[in-house]
Order: C-alpha cells, then structure tokens, then sequence
C-alpha cells in the first residue's frame, strides 16, 4: 500500500515527462482519471494492465483493441500504447495509429521494458504522441531483426535498436 502511494505521487507530482508501465500503471486502477492533470505521460498498457485500468473484462479488451487503447487515451488525457500484436497508439481526441511491423520475437520476457526504455528516452526530445508512435515502430522492426529458429532476449531487441534508427535514418536522408 505504501509503495502504490509512493508511485501515485511520483507519477502526479514530477513535471517531467514520463513512461508509466507495468505495476505503475495498476496504482491508478481504481482511479486512472487522476491521471488527467498530469501533463507528458505515455501508458504502455499490455491487455490485462488495460483491463484493470478500464474496469473491464481483459477478453473485452481484446475483442475491441481500438476502443480499448482510445477509450482508455480519453479517460486518462494521456498518450496510450497497447501492447501486443500491432501495437495501438492512442491520443485523446485523435484516431489511433496502428503499428504494422512486429514479431513473436516481441513476445519474450523484457520485451515490453525495452519498449518503455525506448520511448523514455525519445521523450527527452519529442512529445509523448511522437516518442509512442517512434519508439513503437522502432521496436517492432528490431523485433522483425531477429531469428525465429531460436528464442531471442530482449537484450538483443535493445542491441538491434541503434541498427534500426540507423537505417530509418539513412533511408530519411
């Protein structure tokens, strides 16, 4: 209980912008509309962190992965990503984006803490709609990097990332 208080606070009282993932983002199930007056926040939500947050069933969740990711984007006021399969980018009041790369890959152990790494450190230079929908198709194609004849770590998800954003760049200029 003390630790749950110490996150909320955190969360709701540092102005910087910030990733809230994992057991962060299950403090504010019984009121993620708290969230609302925080500025700068990304939610990476997987489907069952979603549920709590929505109240809902995590199959509800699943059925409908746009509702979920845009309903839950306008309750909190906050850029939301839905992890999984084609991972959902969500802003208030904006249709969401869809990311269409990926891989099972994406599915081992540390995957999603990558993904939060990632997107925390484009925050230090993009806003939170542009760090989520950057740092999510960056993942993903680090993700397409590796080799499905073997299981990967997500050590090596992180290692593929300067890879990507080194061919995203070359390919930009």
């Amino acid at each position: 209980q003390g630790d749950a208080a110490a996150i909320r606070r955190l969360v709701l009282e540092t102005d910087a912008p910030m990733v809230v993932d994992a057991d962060a983002l299950t403090c504010f199930a019984q009121e993620p509309e708290s969230l609302r007056a925080r500025p700068h926040l990304v939610l990476t939500p997987h489907p069952g962190e979603a549920s709590r947050l929505l109240a809902c069933d995590p199959q509800r969740v699943e059925l409908d992965r746009f509702a979920a990711a845009e309903g839950l984007a306008n309750s909190t006021g906050q850029v939301v990503v839905l992890k999984g399969a084609y991972s959902i980018v969500a802003s208030p009041g904006q249709s969401p984006r869809v990311c269409p790369f990926g891989s099972s890959a994406l599915a081992t152990a540390g995957s999603g803490d990558v993904l939060t790494g990632l997107i925390a450190a484009l925050l230090v230079h993009l806003s939170p709609l542009e760090a989520a929908t950057t740092g999510v198709i960056v993942h993903a194609l680090a993700g397409e990097q590796m080799t499905a004849d073997r299981g990967v770590l997500a050590s090596e998800i992180a290692d593929a990332i300067p890879v990507v954003m080194q061919e995203l760049h070359a390919a930009a200029t």
